[in-house]
């Protein structure tokens, strides 16, 4: 089977887990996936073990199924190579900081003046224009922020990390959800856009479904005892 998506190019900027677990989907949905690696690769390849120098489990599990392109992009020539491959895309997809591919010229509106049916997607730690945008953001770091950890200590009081990378893989579930919203959105007007999935954001919503509770109204109504202690610990963590 070619998958939803038979036809759709990607180009991946992705390192560690949320940019390519996002391209991983969306290869498996049948796009045609073009991972851009750094001469020294992506971090990954040496992260676990391997049959073979470069190609570790933890790699391969998220990057089987893509192809793959090596550009040092600190490089100009490097860069205009990029942007000839954008120009014959359908969606870019990063897990970089802004600022960090910004310095390096491969924004979103250099790459839409190139393709303006793009759809491009950032997904990384805070929402740009907010007072913590910029930050480091890691995995457990934003299970901390969002209050995560706290909830997976609500029965002893203590913070406790959930044993699983969850954060990168819900924040690239949602983005892959988005990409595949603006595809369907661009078979309609033409156009292209731009899409911020932020770690923090993603995770604050997703703990809040469940936790709001009485929250949800105002004013508040049915505050329970167990929810009132579960602020207060919250709140002086």
């Amino acid at each position: 089977m070619t998958g939803p998506l038979n036809g759709v190019r990607v180009v991946e900027v992705g390192t560690t887990l949320l940019g390519p677990y996002c391209g991983l989907m969306l290869a498996e949905f049948g796009a045609d996936v073009i991972k851009i690696e750094n001469p020294k690769g992506d971090i990954t390849r040496s992260g676990m073990r391997g049959r073979h120098p470069g190609m570790s489990g933890d790699f391969l599990s998220t990057n089987h199924g893509k192809r793959s392109l090596v550009l040092d992009l600190k490089q100009e020539a490097a860069q205009r190579a990029l942007l000839r491959v954008v120009a014959g895309a359908d969606v870019f997809v990063h897990n970089v900081r802004p600022t960090a591919l910004a310095g390096l010229g491969i924004d979103y509106e250099r790459l839409r003046s190139v393709n303006p049916r793009l759809v491009y997607c950032g997904a990384y730690g805070y929402g740009e224009g907010l007072p913590y945008s910029g930050r480091p953001a890691y995995d457990d770091v934003i299970q901390g922020a969002s209050g995560v950890a706290a909830l997976q200590g609500t029965p002893h009081g203590r913070p406790q990390y959930v044993v699983s990378v969850i954060v990168d893989k819900t924040v690239a579930i949602v983005a892959t959800s988005a990409i595949g919203a603006a595809l369907f959105a661009r078979s309609r007007t033409g156009q292209g856009q731009a899409i911020e999935v932020p770690m923090y954001e993603v995770m604050s919503r997703f703990v809040l479904h469940e936790q709001l509770g009485g929250w949800t109204f105002e004013p508040p109504i049915g505050l329970d005892r167990r929810w009132s202690e579960f602020q207060t610990r919250l709140s002086k963590w």
